[in-house]
């Protein structure tokens, strides 16, 4: 199988086919009808009626056997006929992409640069250009696959028709016949590759039709609403889904564990009942974080949603779409963190992060630029309090002072930064990272893990440190890093992960840039308060306007350095 089979596919040959089976089921009908009104006939007994309405009935199992044939047959052409016209639209607009830049896609799907294409010499746009092929590679590589599973359904089900074993059991006449088979006909949506890259489960997803997309959410959610490379629409719509679901079992669960409690003697003391109560109890009071933050934010998108494999829940929810976005944000916190008892403030600040970078846009006069704002708690920052007991709490204290959970998270925190990159509609998206506390560590280890090849701008606030000397470390310009430092935070000068220091007793080392906390007039004229301590950095002042340090992330998160206060 290879691209020239899918070029080579005739839309027109299965569409006289579909026509055919529509008409051979039409006579089907026909023919049934006419059986039935034999059998019927009034008045007519003794040996010859019993031997024409047995005689009916073998013909009426016939005619059930070749309708559950046709159905299967109609149900796989038609939608043969949907998955090859996508198909054959992909591969035009992939081939319009390489013609663009000077490429050919070969019939095996490489890409190599046309004969008469001039390559540039600076290493950056090279770096570029061998992205796109790579893009056009795996787009390639996708269409092939999915073309060899449609082929490979269909094979299936001629070969059970060709034996004799395409059957429905419990269909009694020609109508449940022909549903029984139509069931039988259906493509398969394919599972996504293992092992793929955010790029390569983008190219997937869009070699897919929309009835296989629609199949993958509705029977695979916990598939698709945590892949990174899924577009942010799909994965809400796949994690929303499972709520309801996983609210009865935790409510079983938490049912099932008060009643062990109950009944033992010691209480919790003599097993690990009552800190797994608390967990349980945590969990269902994170689906009502996230239930509230979707009333409160009808637009919102849940792009990450895990309560089942992890001791605390994992959650993302998007204001705005960052499917289409010019300019995302995502926003990863830290230490003391959960989603039961911070995703809805965090929402409620991108929403308001949000409406400020829409604003400014407009402002500048950029009126059609769109902006997504992601409120991303999808690790388990280290825990001081939400623990579920006294020594949890002290291993917590442990956590804090190590960058293990920040390297582990590292790697998730990066795919989900290529798995929105990949997903854009926008040929070339501004994706901004924001770290707040223990969060800029894990932001920095996202960044050093791959991150940055799809980051532009990255801000760390309230951070006591990062395992990076130098923007340089994380793969970003020195003009595209920068920190923030309010007043009266005690983190920032509590110590550091790993061998460097971000922040200095006193003033910022000269590794990143400074952007102000300070209270100031930013360049449209408005009064900005100024932030203290470590909570205040993206809140609201007294005057309702974002704070001067939550004015800066609003324009570095539209690209504007030019307009921060410093």
């Amino acid at each position: 199988m290879d691209l020239t089979a899918i070029d080579n596919w005739d839309i027109g040959a299965l569409d006289a086919t579909e026509s055919s089976l529509t008409a051979r089921v039409d006579a089907l009908t026909t023919v049934q009808a006419d059986l039935a009104s034999l059998a019927r006939l009034p008045g007519w007994d003794g040996e010859a009626a019993a031997t024409a309405r047995g005689a009916y009935g073998m013909t009426q199992d016939e005619v059930n056997r070749e309708a559950v044939e046709l159905g299967a047959i109609r149900t796989l052409t038609q939608q043969t006929i949907d998955a090859v016209t996508h198909l054959k639209a992909q591969l035009a607009g992939l081939r319009a992409r390489a013609s663009a830049d000077l490429m050919l896609i070969a019939s095996d799907g490489s890409v190599v640069d046309a004969s008469f294409a001039v390559l540039p010499t600076d290493p950056v746009a090279l770096a570029a250009r061998e992205a796109v092929k790579r893009e056009l590679h795996d787009g390639a590589h996708a269409l092939i696959m999915q073309a060899f599973d449609v082929d490979s359904d269909g094979a299936q089900v001629f070969s059970s028709i060709a034996a004799g074993t395409l059957q429905a059991d419990g269909a009694t006449d020609l109508t449940s016949s022909l549903d029984a088979g139509s069931r039988l006909g259906e493509l398969s949506a394919p599972y996504p590759p293992e092992g793929a890259s955010p790029q390569q489960i983008d190219a997937y997803w869009d070699a897919l039709p929309e009835a296989q997309r629609a199949e993958m959410i509705a029977e695979h959610p916990t598939v698709i609403g945590n892949l990174d490379g899924i577009p942010s629409v799909a994965r809400s719509e796949a994690n929303i889904s499972r709520i309801p679901g996983d609210r009865e079992h935790l409510q079983a669960l938490e049912a099932q564990l008060r009643a062990e409690l109950d009944s033992n003697t010691f209480g919790g003391w003599a097993s690990n009942d009552d800190a797994g109560l608390t967990l349980v109890r945590n969990k269902l009071a994170s689906l009502d974080a996230i239930d509230q933050a979707l009333r409160d934010h009808p637009e919102a998108l849940l792009t990450v949603y895990d309560v089942s494999d992890h001791e605390r829940a994992l959650a993302a929810v998007a204001i705005g779409n960052p499917d289409t976005a010019d300019h995302v944000t995502v926003t990863t916190p830290g230490f003391d963190t959960t989603v039961h008892g911070s995703l809805t403030s965090m929402v409620s600040e991108a929403a308001v992060l949000n409406g400020e970078m829409r604003n400014q846009l407009d402002l500048e006069g950029n009126v059609d630029d769109t902006v997504a704002n992601v409120a991303w708690i999808g690790y388990e920052p280290p825990q001081s309090s939400n623990r579920p007991g006294l020594l949890d709490a002290v291993d917590g204290i442990g956590d804090v002072l190590s960058d293990d959970r920040a390297t582990e998270a590292g790697g998730t925190l990066s795919s989900y930064y290529r798995g929105l990159d990949a997903a854009s509609t926008v040929a070339d998206p501004h994706i901004s990272a924001f770290g707040h506390s223990y969060g800029s560590l894990t932001t920095s280890e996202a960044l050093q893990q791959g991150g940055s090849e799809v980051v532009d701008d990255a801000v760390f606030y309230g951070s006591p440190g990062l395992n990076a000397v130098a923007p340089s470390s994380m793969g970003m310009p020195y003009e595209h890093v920068w920190a923030i430092d309010a007043d009266g935070d005690m983190v920032t000068t509590a110590g550091h992960f790993g061998p460097f220091a971000l922040f200095e007793a006193g003033p910022y080392n000269n590794n990143f840039q400074q952007l102000s906390s300070e209270a100031g007039i930013s360049a449209e004229g408005v009064l900005r308060d100024g932030s203290s301590g470590h909570s205040e950095y993206t809140r609201s002042g007294d005057n309702g306007m974002l704070r001067t340090s939550g004015y800066n992330l609003a324009v570095i998160g539209i690209g504007r350095p030019d307009l921060v206060m410093q």
